[in-house]
């Protein structure tokens, strides 16, 4: 987890809490007041791309490249829920050849 590139962030609503997702597929819950690490886990197999607190910053919310939704309770209950995501879109690169 150290060292590996930080993919996204998030502050919980209260300002108390931040949240970091890697592109190691690890997630890092940090005490801003406190200035220390709280939790380090990895909710996917592939790397983390967006990450939300709940209003009460009871639960996360992360999405990875593994196309997987991950709902973690960080209140230590044993929730950790996955849902496959469905392909919305195919994204093809085209060229186009201009002509004079």
């Amino acid at each position: 987890m150290q060292g590996s590139p930080v993919a996204a962030v998030c502050v919980d609503p209260s300002g108390r809490l931040l949240v970091s997702g890697h592109e190691d597929s690890s997630c890092v819950l940090y005490d801003i007041r406190g200035g220390r690490n709280v939790q380090c886990f990895k909710p996917h197999s592939k790397d983390v791309r967006s990450i939300r607190f709940s209003p009460s910053a009871y639960y996360l919310l992360t999405g990875g490249y593994d196309n997987k939704l991950v709902l973690t309770d960080l209140q230590g209950n044993s929730l950790n829920f996955s849902l496959k995501m469905p392909r919305v879109a195919q994204v093809r690169q085209l060229c186009a050849e201009g002509t004079n």
